[in-house]
């Protein structure tokens, strides 16, 4: 019973106290952030609180895999235990918008497959029109620097897997001053999955 009573004032509290989400969500048409064919899991609203978390998405490339006549789509080869059998490990970053990278964060760590890796992740804040942030984390190798002026598409990184990661992906937030948005992928530019 008191395990559950202080579950429901955690909960509660998060509620009254994350970000501004106002009476509407509002939403963001980004540019595609891989060239192969990608799925994306979206955080609910308040699942995290933090600014480039909440509303969050998490992006991976995904390919058909073809067995005894079946095909289906997968994350990775064989297990997944290693960071080398996840499709989206190394692979080429894009800029989701034309904007002034105003943020970069280094973590030299590398998570194993399965384990949480601790503190933040390696990560870009890319600043756009209209006060729109767009945050990028989890990637390894940054093309990129404070200061630096991307387009999108341009190639700005490569992903990783490190910080609050349990496998190789990238992070995508989006927000306007305190307002996290939901994030929209311009689907004419994304490339149909190959069979």
């Amino acid at each position: 019973m008191v395990f559950r009573t202080l579950m429901f004032f955690v909960a509660l509290m998060i509620l009254l106290l994350g970000p501004n989400y106002g009476d509407e969500i509002g939403s963001v048409l980004l540019h595609p952030i891989f060239h192969p064919f990608y799925t994306c899991t979206e955080h609910w609203a308040k699942q995290f609180q933090g600014l480039g978390d909440a509303l969050g998405t998490d992006c991976h490339i995904q390919k058909f895999e073809t067995k005894n006549g079946r095909s289906w789509l997968r994350s990775y080869k064989g297990e997944g235990l290693t960071n080398e059998d996840w499709y989206t490990w190394h692979q080429p970053v894009m800029s989701p918008i034309t904007g002034i990278v105003s943020a970069v964060n280094i973590n030299p760590l590398t998570n194993t497959p399965g384990v949480m890796g601790q503190g933040a992740a390696t990560y870009i804040v890319i600043d756009g029109e209209d006060n729109l942030k767009i945050m990028l984390a989890h990637l390894d190798q940054i093309s990129v620097e404070k200061g630096s002026t991307v387009t999108a598409g341009e190639v700005i990184g490569t992903v990783g897997n490190n910080g609050y990661s349990r496998h190789p992906h990238i992070h995508i937030g989006a927000f306007k001053n305190s307002s996290p948005m939901q994030i929209r992928f311009d689907q004419s530019r994304m490339l149909p999955p190959q069979f």
